[in-house]
C-alpha cells in the first residue's frame, strides 16, 4: 500500500460527509443508496455489526456499481476477505492491528485505520498508511 492510497484519498475528496448505514434485515439497500446517490453522495459505509450487513453491501454493489461502498467495524482478516467479495472498495476499523493493516495490504482493500494513541499511529506509519 502506498504511503497515499490514492482510493482513500478520492473517498475522503469525494464530499464533506461519509455516510454510514446499519441495515436492518428487510430494509431496501438499493432504495437507501438510490436515495444517497439522488441527494448527490456516492460514498456509503455499512457497519459490519448487522448479520445482514455483508448482504446488503452485495446488494448495493450489484444495483449501484457507482457508490464507493465501504465496510465498517472490520476487526479481522476473514471480514476484509469477506467484504472484498461482496464487493466493498474500501474498509473502515476502529483499531490499527498489526494484523489488521497486513490483511487490508494483502487483500488490496483500501482501509481507514482507527488510531486513538501516538503507538497507533506508529504503527499504522510502519505499514504504510499516513
Amino acid at each position: 500500500m502506498s504511503a497515499v492510497d490514492p482510493h482513500i484519498a478520492a473517498l475522503l475528496d469525494a464530499g464533506p460527509v461519509l455516510p454510514i448505514w446499519s441495515p436492518r434485515p428487510g430494509d431496501d439497500a438499493v432504495g437507501v443508496a438510490g436515495a444517497l446517490l439522488e441527494g448527490g453522495i456516492a460514498s456509503l459505509e455499512v457497519p459490519l455489526r448487522p448479520a445482514c450487513a455483508l448482504d446488503a453491501v452485495a446488494t448495493i454493489a450489484r444495483a449501484a456499481p457507482q457508490m464507493r461502498l465501504g465496510v465498517g467495524t472490520v476487526l479481522t482478516r476473514q471480514q476484509l476477505a469477506e467484504a472484498r467479495a461482496a464487493g466493498a472498495v474500501f474498509a473502515v476499523s476502529p483499531g490499527a492491528t498489526d494484523a489488521l493493516l497486513a490483511a487490508a495490504a494483502e487483500l488490496a482493500i483500501p482501509l481507514l485505520p482507527g488510531v486513538a494513541t501516538p503507538s497507533d499511529v506508529m504503527r499504522a506509519l510502519a505499514h504504510g498508511f499516513s
